[in-house]
């Protein structure tokens, strides 16, 4: 017979009756162990934005654990926490705020009839001074190819020919210039 302060009869208890006072009981065990897995996994922003999810995560672990697997609450729980942070995280950690489209309208010349010449000139030449620093200096060229090229947008195929690369390599090095550019945008 199980106890009835443990975590799998809490849990049971909260499947079968939705009882309220059990999922509060949970939450409060377990809130530190949220917290520390909070605090070594969620990288991309202030943890207070992770933290207010805990209900959320604390209650989804509830109704997605199985005692079948011979696996604790709080290892469950745990493991709940941390992909929570990592996705969350993933999903914040974008490169550049904008589509590759408004980039590309940026830098196209086109962009800069429409707005103050010399300023958007002065921020291009700054974005290709910084991509122009990089070590490797393929990415700058495919940026130039990508966004300053013909009128229609080279595809990455066409990049990768021109490289004698893989298109997913074209991608992952214009990945790689888009992220120097945020942290340079940063500062």
């Amino acid at each position: 017979m199980e106890r009835k302060n443990t975590d799998q009869f809490l849990v049971t208890k909260i499947k079968k009756e939705g009882c309220n006072r059990s999922i509060e009981t949970l939450i409060e065990r377990h809130s530190k162990l949220y917290y520390s897995i909070c605090n070594k996994y969620y990288h991309a922003g202030h943890v207070a934005e992770v933290y207010s999810d805990k209900h959320f995560v604390i209650y989804r672990a509830i109704q997605n654990y199985n005692p079948d697997r011979k696996t604790k609450f709080s290892t469950w729980l745990g493991n709940m926490t941390k992909y929570h942070c990592l996705n969350k995280t993933k999903k914040e950690a974008q490169y550049i705020p904008t589509e590759d489209k408004d980039l590309a309208y940026f830098l196209k010349d086109k962009a800069l009839e429409k707005f103050d010449r010399q300023k958007i000139k002065e921020e291009v030449d700054y974005i290709f001074e910084v991509l122009d620093s990089v070590k490797d200096k393929r990415i700058s060229k495919i940026f130039k190819m990508r966004y300053l090229s013909s009128d229609p947008k080279m595809t990455w195929k066409k990049i990768a020919l021109e490289f004698r690369l893989t298109p997913q390599t074209i991608i992952n090095l214009h990945g790689k210039g888009k992220k120097i550019l945020k942290k340079k945008m940063e500062k």
